[in-house]
């Protein structure tokens, strides 16, 4: 989706991605066996949620994932919800704001509502 809405470089594309999705995008796939690790690499296995941010990061988009409760926006579902805004990094040459800035910034928002948490 990413690499659709970046458009052609000549201005065409997206300033930014909004996903919404239920936290289980945060579960660890596992086995037959209950095993997180995948038996042939040896490697643990990635969940949704990690493959969706390499997936924008691998489009040079700048990933904030946010854990939220849907009540305290006025949205009438119960489960906790996961929002990964996507913007693209280029947006940030334009910008005096750095990548790093905007997380911090990002988060002291989040802090200040005192209604999310975020991934680590």
């Amino acid at each position: 989706y990413a690499r659709r809405c970046k458009g052609d470089g000549q201005g065409q594309g997206v300033n930014s991605i909004l996903l919404e999705n239920v936290c289980g995008l945060r579960a660890t796939p596992k086995d037959e066996s209950g095993s997180s690790v995948d038996p042939d690499t040896g490697e643990p296995y990635h969940n949704n949620l990690d493959f969706c941010i390499q997936q924008l990061e691998m489009e040079n988009m700048w990933t904030f994932v946010a854990h939220l409760r849907p009540s305290l926006l006025g949205v009438p579902v119960r489960r906790d919800r996961l929002y990964i805004l996507g913007i693209p990094l280029e947006m940030f040459e334009k910008s005096s704001l750095t990548p790093m800035q905007a997380t911090r910034m990002a988060q002291e928002i989040l802090d200040s509502l005192c209604v999310s948490t975020t991934r680590d």
